[in-house]
């Protein structure tokens, strides 16, 4: 059960961050060099991928939690 809870927490953090981030990256502009937004923008795209993958496993865990 705390396993789920840190999972959960995990992925509440997670998007915080990429909300963050994709904050930047729109107001960006031309306030940054270019090598600089597009390291934030593979960023961005990591962090959207990794909380993809983060709210997988939870639905995976709350499957399997019903089935118990």
């Amino acid at each position: 059960m705390q396993q789920r809870g840190e999972i959960q927490a995990l992925a509440a953090s997670l998007r915080e961050l990429l909300g963050r981030v994709t904050a930047l990256v729109e107001n960006a502009g031309s306030d940054i060099p270019r090598d600089d937004e597009l390291e934030l923008v593979a960023i961005e795209r990591g962090l959207a991928s990794t909380l993809r993958r983060v709210d997988r496993l939870n639905a995976k865990s709350d499957a399997s939690r019903r089935r118990a």
